[in-house]
């Protein structure tokens, strides 16, 4: 099976991240033979001759450029370059998408009912351990993020999910640790601070829906889950703190 070679030419703006969400997404649901990379370099947009983001490429070759596509219409793009035998069918039964809206919605049910209690007494340590008992295959990372980052109906005094991705390896991980040991300790009831170590199986699947290509990275989710900040590399404590800043946390 030949491999696709996807590029997602932009930025770390909401359009460009989603972009790249969706086609993790379709990827990994449709397990297909992919390489993904996202290219954010000015200099390196400028030799594509992009100045309209975001822009997708497959197999070299521009298929869309400025707009947000949806998960259709990636799918429309990404059959083009398929065997006719391998396509993505998106067009699935009625009692299919029903009987699985029924587990879904029980399934969620549950877990809401558990996060409820967790953040009700301010556990913001077992947000791993939910996601490992949690059954990705049934509900989408969309819901599980939401779920477990949305503090907006949530009996808790966060204000602020601070995500870092890295590794216990590398060089500016290592430098990253003493960063989140602060951000801990000086803001430990209004900032949730959460490291995902990349290289643990259980911690793939939330990877890949973020998008990380490289790490460390930072990610600032607001007080309803959406991300607001992003960033790639060391990141120092007082760096950290403006932006805190810029969302109201001092």
């Amino acid at each position: 099976m030949s491999v696709l070679n996807i590029k997602i030419i932009g930025a770390n703006c909401n359009k460009c991240n989603t972009l790249s969400l969706r086609i993790q997404k379709i990827i990994a649901e449709n397990k297909l033979n992919a390489v993904v990379e996202k290219i954010t370099d000015i200099q390196l947009i400028t030799d594509y001759n992009i100045y309209t983001i975001p822009a997708l490429l497959i197999n070299n070759q521009l298929v869309s450029k400025g707009c947000l596509l949806s998960e259709k219409q990636i799918i429309e793009r990404v059959n083009k370059f398929l065997e006719e035998d391998k396509k993505i069918v998106t067009n699935y039964s009625s009692t299919k998408k029903t009987n699985r809206f029924a587990l879904i919605f029980g399934l969620l049910l549950s877990i809401a009912i558990i996060l409820f209690q967790l953040f009700k007494y301010n556990y913001p340590d077992k947000t791993n351990s939910i996601i490992k008992q949690s059954d990705f295959t049934n509900f989408t990372m969309a819901d599980s993020v939401l779920l477990l980052y949305d503090y907006s109906k949530q009996n808790t005094t966060f204000e602020l999910s601070f995500l870092e991705f890295g590794s216990t390896g590398c060089r500016e991980c290592k430098m990253m640790e003493k960063v989140i040991a602060e951000v801990k300790g000086n803001f430990a009831n209004r900032i949730n601070v959460v490291f995902y170590n990349v290289t643990k199986k259980e911690n793939k699947i939330i990877s890949k829906y973020f998008g990380i290509q490289m790490i460390p990275v930072q990610i600032l989710l607001n007080k309803s889950g959406k991300e607001v900040f992003r960033h790639i590399g060391y990141y120092s404590y007082n760096e950290l703190c403006i932006e805190f800043s810029k969302l109201g946390i001092n």
